[in-house]
């Protein structure tokens, strides 16, 4: 199946590390790429710092889309509400709103690349850029986010999160307490929407 040409020139646009151009303004405010969704603060704060991060090291932002769809695939199906948060994240960091059938194709796109590549080499150049970037803290935390999105986060998405943050020099200890505060802040926000 070949790919259609806007994805051909998105993914020629969000380039790989050290982009040769300048940062550019490619990205809208992050409340204006909502939609539907209302993040927690814990996302966008990650969101916004991570993103910043990366313009500040000269990087493109395709490696955090290969993390979102990486971590939403984990357990071989992107749900609805993984494709929500992946359609939030995409937006607010590459500054456009995104229709569903966009993002399929770009997690598509991206797992090919992951799949070329596997999965352990793709997780150490994930961590490599997060670190480059000072950024593990917030990449990982988007990655729970994503992982929590649907129902918790399951074994397969736990184990790539472990993948990730093990190569960036991670111990089980700070990421379990990382992820405790992710699921805290997500499951405090859960309760007060259900009341």
């Amino acid at each position: 199946m070949a790919l259609a040409p806007w994805i051909v020139n998105l993914v020629i646009a969000v380039g790989g590390p050290r982009a040769p151009k300048p940062p550019v303004a490619r990205r809208t405010e992050i409340g204006d790429c909502r939609g539907s969704m209302q993040p927690h603060p814990i996302i966008e704060k990650a969101v916004s710092d991570l993103a910043s991060r990366f313009d500040a090291g000269g990087y493109a932002l395709s490696p955090i889309v290969d993390l979102g769809a990486l971590v939403a695939n984990a357990d071989g199906t992107v749900d609805d509400r993984e494709a929500e948060m992946l359609q939030y994240l995409f937006s607010a960091l590459l500054g456009t709103k995104y229709t569903a059938d966009m993002i399929g194709h770009l997690v598509q796109a991206s797992l090919r690349v992951i799949l070329e590549a596997g999965l352990e080499p793709r997780a150490r150049h994930l961590a490599e850029i997060l670190l480059d970037c000072d950024a593990v803290e917030q990449g990982l935390t988007v990655a729970l986010c994503v992982a929590c999105a649907s129902d918790g986060i399951s074994e397969a998405e736990r184990s790539v999160v472990r993948t990730i943050a093990h190569a960036a020099h991670w111990s089980d200890k700070e990421l379990d307490a990382l992820t405790a505060r992710v699921e805290s802040a997500l499951g405090d926000a859960a309760k007060k929407e259900a009341s």
